[in-house]
């Protein structure tokens, strides 16, 4: 029934709003079988579920069945025009282009990301907030591929827009708040940084609450941002509650769990513990290995900062073997002007950021 099938979509919603993302993704499953049944593939609300059962995916890491669900949605989308509203077709590009670039395919995130800006500008206009949704999420795209200018150009405008048009609170302000904030960290503009950064954790935690995946994100810039500011100490505070709370609720196969463990390695290495970093790094590139594949740029960034502890505890051998065997990794899967591959190429270690998004 129509008002069930809707009924059972907004509780799916509330869930995720809670963090609780599985009971979500069982929730959208069943919706999503009733609907084809009942509806056919193409109908609108049947391609709304299936763009909520690949968010649901990606929110749990499910990157490759997130992205096959979601390019089978715009695929359907695009053979069922006739019916479809344009905010709909907007809303199937930024899904689109938001699981590509979860998925790690940056490059191809911000060349997806270019193309529906470019149709939200066009069918919808500059200040509609699905188009301010995919300049914040083209940003994130351009940031990752070391375009910090344009990066910044685009979020500091949708951020300014979405503020103005539909104040602070709104979820798709907060993650362009956090996305401007990690911007400007790169940009070497740590104070306005941590100013957005504080701003942003107290938001999502009055939203969402205190054991919310995203909060405990906005809590993972925060450390970041501290040890950066030369408070380590500070910083491993904040990093063992942010792991603890993500291995309690989103388990340890999780993405958020393995950056907010590189985090953690980061300070205990920069608190002068490099064993304990080591230990911890070799856990977490163990995990990440097994979960994502030897050759994701996560697993590749723990391998660079484990060789990096390896080394000030003196294990030379090791530390340069897996360096080495990291960097051709690179070399073969990442172009030679890849940020990532020039970050390693320095032997830099890695931090991991958190970026929001709208539920």
């Amino acid at each position: 029934h129509e008002e069930t099938l809707r009924m059972a979509l907004t509780y799916a919603a509330n869930l995720r709003a809670q963090g609780r993302f599985q009971d979500a993704l069982e929730q959208d499953e069943a919706s999503l079988a009733a609907l084809e049944k009942t509806r056919g593939p193409g109908d609108r609300a049947t391609l709304r579920a299936i763009d909520n059962v690949a968010l649901d995916h990606a929110l749990l890491s499910r990157y490759d069945s997130a992205l096959e669900l979601q390019q089978l949605a715009f695929v359907r989308q695009s053979s069922a025009r006739a019916g479809i509203d344009k905010w709909e077709v907007q809303a199937s590009w930024n899904n689109l282009a938001r699981v590509v670039r979860l998925s790690g395919r940056h490059e191809q995130a911000r060349d997806v990301g270019e193309e529906a800006h470019a149709h939200g500008l066009r069918e919808l206009g500059i200040e509609h907030p699905l188009t301010l949704a995919t300049a914040r999420d083209l940003s994130i795209a351009k940031r990752r591929m070391g375009d910090l200018d344009g990066a910044y150009e685009l979020i500091q405008d949708a951020h300014r827009r979405l503020n103005k048009l539909y104040g602070p609170d709104l979820p798709e302000t907060m993650a362009a708040e956090v996305a401007l904030s990690n911007t400007l960290r790169l940009l070497g503009r740590l104070e306005e940084s941590m100013a957005l950064a504080k701003d942003a954790y107290q938001r999502h935690l009055h939203t969402y609450g205190d054991t919310h995946p995203f909060t405990f994100g906005c809590r993972l810039n925060l450390a970041l941002l501290h040890r950066l500011r030369g408070d380590a100490k500070r910083a491993r505070e904040l990093d063992e509650k942010t792991y603890e709370g993500l291995l309690a609720r989103l388990g340890a196969a999780h993405v958020h769990t393995f950056g907010s463990a590189v985090n953690l390695a980061g300070d205990l290495a920069e608190l002068g513990d490099p064993e304990a970093a080591a230990e911890l790094g070799r856990r977490t590139l163990t995990g990440v290995r097994d979960f994502a594949g030897p050759a994701n740029g996560l697993s590749l960034s723990a391998a660079v900062n484990l060789s990096i502890d390896l080394r000030a505890l003196g294990r030379i051998e090791e530390a340069s073997a897996l360096y080495e065997q990291t960097m051709m990794a690179y070399e073969t899967g990442f172009s030679p002007t890849h940020p990532e591959r020039l970050h390693a190429a320095q032997g830099r270690r890695f931090n991991w950021d958190f970026d929001s998004c709208s539920l």
